[in-house]
């Protein structure tokens, strides 16, 4: 993967990157538990992210990655939605470009296809164009 200046990052890089993103979520929803104004209801959500999100056994191990990001999204757009994403950012302690891909995902949520469109929409685009051309 290529870096905006054009250097490319070694995989062991983006590991530690998805490893300090985790560990920034799990942190604001450590302080989400804390936090009086967000409701209990929420707060549960909160806690089961950090039990099974970050539990060394899988619930699901088909899902792996995508199951945490799954639950990652709907607590955090649970939270945002009861409390608002202020709290959030109050609990953040990452970076602020990973605080934007948080709620980038929050966004898009679990919706696949929408995650997937505003991520490659040109490249699948001219992909089934192409491919219209060598059927027809």
């Amino acid at each position: 993967m290529t870096t905006p200046s054009g250097e490319v990052r070694p995989a062991a890089a983006r590991v530690a990157d998805v490893a300090l993103f985790v560990a920034d979520v799990a942190k604001m929803f450590a302080g989400v538990l804390r936090d009086e104004r967000v409701p209990g209801s929420d707060k549960a959500l909160a806690a089961a992210f950090l039990a099974a999100g970050l539990s060394p056994l899988d619930a699901i191990p088909v899902f792996g990655e995508a199951q945490l990001l799954a639950m990652t999204a709907l607590a955090t757009r649970q939270i945002v939605k009861a409390a608002g994403e202020d709290v959030l950012r109050e609990h953040w302690q990452g970076s602020e470009q990973g605080f934007a891909s948080l709620m980038f995902v929050v966004d898009t949520g679990l919706r696949p296809m929408r995650m997937f469109r505003r991520s490659f929409g040109r490249a699948f685009e001219r992909a089934r164009a192409d491919a219209s051309v060598r059927r027809g």
